[in-house]
């Protein structure tokens, strides 16, 4: 089989540890996982929901580009509706976006090579429901963290002299737009794991930190990909490069707590 047919993909949000669990799939000689790419896919994704879903009312013609006098005739009849007929249907849109992604993504990576990408743009099952009609073989890594841990390692990586020379206010505001964030992005992906159980695996940085081992060793039998192959030197080192725990920040912790509770369970 071409390996391209079987992406993995990482789907995440800031502050998770992806970047670190990409360069741990990425020691693997046959896997090459990309960073983000400012989540450009996002757009086409919902188009591309838009189109399935309307297909039906659209009155495509189905004789196919080398039928051109016959697919443009329609278009001179005065008595038809033609501000929906469009030469291609929901069929040829997959095709031609899935050329599309992979030129992008797999430009000089051998077709023995599995590719992917992690992003933390990407908070609609839109995306995943394109992804999955598009590359059947699939997979997808969901990484979260405690909730609280992250949005306090998000402010405290916002600004680079202290979130404490900010206004209250602000920081407040920013506290909760990550939290509605992250929370809309979890519940987003939910019914598809539920939907997809053998396409799909559920992880927790922590649970990356505290068994590392038999965590990535999961990982891998997922993905059915061979562990043994991994430099064994590199993957410790990889171990090593663990982003550590948030700092404790007592008047930060509980800003977040206040924030969360004022959100009233949304998150």
């Amino acid at each position: 089989m071409d390996q391209h047919d079987r992406p993995i993909f990482i789907f995440t949000h800031g502050r998770s540890g992806s970047t670190w669990l990409q360069k741990v799939l990425c020691l693997h000689p046959n896997i090459v996982i990309w960073g983000e790419h400012h989540g450009f896919l996002g757009p086409i994704a919902n188009a591309w929901q838009r189109f399935a879903r309307e297909e039906a009312r659209m009155g495509l013609v189905e004789a196919g580009v080398s039928d051109a006098p016959q697919m443009v005739a329609p278009l001179a009849d005065l008595k038809l509706k033609t501000a929906w007929v469009c030469p291609f249907a929901n069929k040829d849109v997959e095709a031609g976006l899935r050329t599309f992604i992979l030129s992008m993504f797999t430009a000089g990576v051998p077709s023995s090579v599995r590719w992917g990408f992690k992003e933390i743009r990407y908070g609609s099952r839109n995306m995943a429901d394109m992804l999955v009609a598009m590359f059947p073989g699939s997979r997808f890594l969901f990484l979260t963290r405690d909730l609280d841990e992250c949005v306090r390692s998000m402010v405290l990586s916002w600004v680079q002299d202290g979130w404490r020379t900010r206004p209250r206010a602000e920081v407040a505001s920013y506290i909760d737009e990550r939290l509605l964030s992250i929370s809309k992005q979890r519940s987003a992906f939910e019914p598809f794991v539920a939907d997809e159980p053998d396409r799909c695996k559920l992880l927790r940085y922590e649970d990356l930190i505290d068994d590392f081992d038999n965590v990535i060793r999961s990982v891998f039998a997922f993905l059915e990909e061979d562990l043994s192959v991994v430099d064994a030197e590199r993957l410790a080192s990889a171990q090593e490069t663990k982003t550590w725990p948030t700092a404790e920040d007592p008047e930060l912790v509980a800003l977040v707590r206040e924030r969360r509770e004022a959100l009233d369970g949304t998150c």
